[in-house]
């Protein structure tokens, strides 16, 4: 039943557009938190940076903070950014770094 959740969560993610309920991504970013990190939950979460590289929201930072809490992210960022560099992809190398 978990994994089905975490597979429901990992789509929702995948499929959340910039017009769709912005309350739907908090809500599942908030329910990844909760999970054991997974190379799958990290690429996706990095998926949304690059989905909308130049965006700059709140709400975004609040996948950046879910993201730093997972061990061994940094590699997924780095490759994130390499194929799409991202406002909040570049903040997080810069946290990194300083």
């Amino acid at each position: 039943m978990a994994e089905n959740n975490a597979n429901a969560d990992l789509a929702a993610l995948e499929r959340w557009q910039w017009d769709d309920d912005i309350d739907v991504l908090c809500e599942v970013v908030a329910r990844i938190e909760k999970r054991e990190p997974s190379r799958a939950i990290i690429d996706a979460l990095l998926h949304v940076f690059e989905r909308y590289p130049d965006m700059d929201i709140e709400e975004m930072w609040g996948l950046m903070h879910a993201l730093e809490k997972m061990l061994g992210y940094e590699k997924a960022l780095v490759e994130s950014v390499r194929r799409v560099p991202s406002c909040f992809g570049a903040r997080m190398v810069n946290r990194i770094l300083n």
